[in-house]
C-alpha cells in the first residue's frame, strides 16, 4: 500500500529514463520541495497532458481497494519549508526551516537592507558600528556591533521591514529583562527605528548549538554535556510555562552559547519572534520548523507549551545523535518517520485535526506493519543463542511477498495505464516490475 509514496520517491534512481521522457526539468520535487533531483511527480506535474491524473487515479483506488491516496495538490499543501540553499548539501549542515508562519508575517513590501562591515546605525538610544554579519534571513539580518556609548559588543537584529512580529519580540523579551539572566534567555538592552527597519539590541552570544555541532564535524556531544544543556533549556521553559508562554521556534539554531571558552555549554535562548500565551493560539496556526514540530501541530489539532517539550527532545536527539531526529523537509516524510518510531497520534487528536485528512495515515499504518515485520525478522535472526535462531525455512515465511501489495501493484498498473500517455506508460511500467521483485 506504499506504491504511491515509492514510485513518487524512486523515480529518481532512473535519471536515463526520465530524461528520455523529454518532459520539462524541474530541480525541485513538487511532493515535498526539497532537493530530490529528477523526481518523477514534477515531471508528470509539468506534462499538461496528465495534470490532473493524481485526483482520477485517487478516486479509482477508493473504488477498488477502499484506500484514499491523495492527490498531488493535496499533497503540496503538507509542505511549508523554504527552498534549500543550492549550494547546501542534504545532511547535518542542513538548518531547519522556520515555519510558514514566521515568513507570512513578513510584510510584502521588505525593505532590503543596504548595511556593510563598519557601517553606522543609530538610534534614539545610542550609535552601533557593525563589526561581523552573523547571519541574514527572510526577515532580517543579525550583526554583531561595537556599542560606541560603552564599547562593548552587543548583537543588533534588524528587520527588512517595519514588521509586528519585531514588535512583538521587543515587547516580550522587555518584560523578561528581569529575569533573563537567571532563567537563560538572552539579555534585552534596547530597541530602535533606523530608516525604516526595527532594530532589537541585545547582549552578543558566542555561537549556536548547530554551529557547534558544524565545528565539531558532526562529532556528538559528550551524555554529560547533553544533560547540563538539558537541565538550563528546563529552566528556561519553567519560567515561559509560569507566563503561559509557548516559544514555538525551538532548534538548535535558537539555542546560543554564551561563551563556550569560558563557560562550556552555559546556553541561553534566543529568537522570541513567533512566542505567543497559550490562549491566543488557535488549531491550524503553524508553528515550529518541520522536523521539530509536534504531530498536534502538523495535524492542526489544539495545543499548549507541550509543543516545547517536544521540540526540546528533538533538539537533544540531534545533539546526541549529530543529525535530525526527523526529517527537516517534508512533512509528510516527518509524519511517516514518527509514526514508525512513536505510533499513530491519539485518536482525539486526528478527530480534531483540522489537517487530518491530508496525511495519508492509512498509508503510514500499512508501513509501520511492514517495519515492523522487518525488525522482527532482524530479531530472529541476530538470536544469540543459536538454537533459537531462525531457520531459513522459516524465513522464507517471513519474508513472503505480501497480496495486499501485490494487488496493488496491479491496480496501479492499470489505472495509470490508462491516464498516462504513452512515453510515460512505458517508465510506470518499469517501476511497477521492479516493485513486484522486490
Amino acid at each position: 500500500q506504499m506504491i504511491h509514496y515509492k514510485i513518487i520517491h524512486r523515480a529518481y534512481l532512473y535519471p536515463r529514463r526520465l530524461h528520455q521522457m523529454k518532459i520539462k526539468d524541474n530541480p525541485y520535487c513538487d511532493f515535498c520541495a526539497g532537493k530530490t533531483i529528477g523526481t518523477f511527480l514534477h515531471m508528470v506535474w509539468e506534462c499538461p497532458e496528465v495534470k490532473h491524473f493524481w485526483e482520477n487515479v485517487s478516486r479509482t483506488l477508493s473504488k477498488i481497494i477502499g484506500v484514499t491516496i491523495p492527490c498531488t495538490q493535496r499533497l503540496i499543501l503538507l509542505n511549508d519549508s523554504s527552498k534549500l540553499d543550492n549550494q547546501q548539501p542534504a545532511c547535518i549542515t542542513s538548518r531547519p526551516h522556520s515555519s510558514k508562519l514566521y515568513n507570512k508575517m513578513a510584510s510584502s513590501t521588505q525593505k532590503e537592507i543596504d548595511l556593510t562591515v563598519d557601517s553606522m546605525i543609530s538610534g534614539d538610544f545610542g550609535s552601533f558600528q557593525i563589526k561581523e554579519i552573523k547571519g541574514e534571513g527572510v526577515c532580517g539580518l543579525v550583526a554583531r556591533c561595537i556599542d560606541l556609548s560603552t564599547n562593548k559588543d552587543v548583537a543588533v537584529k534588524i528587520s527588512k521591514s517595519h514588521l509586528s512580529v519585531t514588535r512583538h519580540e521587543a515587547k516580550l523579551l522587555r518584560d523578561l529583562r528581569h529575569v533573563s539572566k537567571d532563567k537563560n534567555i538572552v539579555e534585552f538592552i534596547t530597541s530602535f527605528m533606523y530608516q525604516g527597519h526595527y532594530c532589537l539590541v541585545m547582549e552578543h552570544l558566542d555561537q549556536s548549538l548547530f554551529d557547534l555541532m558544524i565545528s565539531r564535524r558532526c562529532k556528538p556531544l559528550h551524555i554529560s554535556h547533553i544533560c547540563y544543556i538539558t537541565e538550563q533549556l528546563l529552566v528556561t521553559f519553567k519560567e515561559l510555562a509560569k507566563r503561559k508562554l509557548i516559544h514555538g521556534d525551538l532548534k538548535p539554531d535558537n539555542i546560543m552559547l554564551v561563551n563556550h571558552k569560558l563557560e562550556p555549554f552555559k546556553i541561553k535562548l534566543i529568537d522570541f519572534g513567533l512566542s505567543t500565551t497559550v490562549r491566543s493560539v488557535l488549531p491550524g496556526y503553524v508553528f515550529q520548523p518541520i522536523g521539530y514540530r509536534a504531530p498536534e501541530v502538523t495535524l492542526g489539532a489544539t495545543f499548549n507549551q507541550a509543543i516545547d517539550m517536544w521540540g526540546l527532545g528533538c533538539v537533544l536527539a540531534f545533539l546526541y545523535m549529530s543529525q535530525n531526529l526527523f526529517p527537516i523537509d517534508c512533512e509528510y516524510e516527518m509524519m511517516r518517520i514518527i509514526t514508525q518510531i512513536k505510533g499513530m497520534p491519539h485518536v482525539q487528536q486526528l478527530k480534531e485535526g483540522l489537517f487530518t485528512n491530508l496525511i495519508p495515515f492509512q498509508l503510514l499504518e500499512a508501513e509501520k506493519k511492514k517495519t515492523m515485520q522487518f525488525f522482527d525478522l532482524l530479531n530472529q535472526l541476530l538470536h544469540v543463542n543459536p538454537a533459537k535462531r531462525i531457520t531459513p525455512e522459516k524465513s522464507k515465511l517471513l519474508t513472503f511477498p505480501d497480496l495486499v501489495k501485490y494487488y496493488t501493484v496491479i491496480i496501479l498498473f492499470k489505472a495509470f495505464n490508462k491516464l498516462l500517455p504513452s512515453n510515460v506508460q512505458k517508465f510506470f511500467f518499469f517501476l511497477l516490475k521492479r516493485e513486484l521483485t522486490i
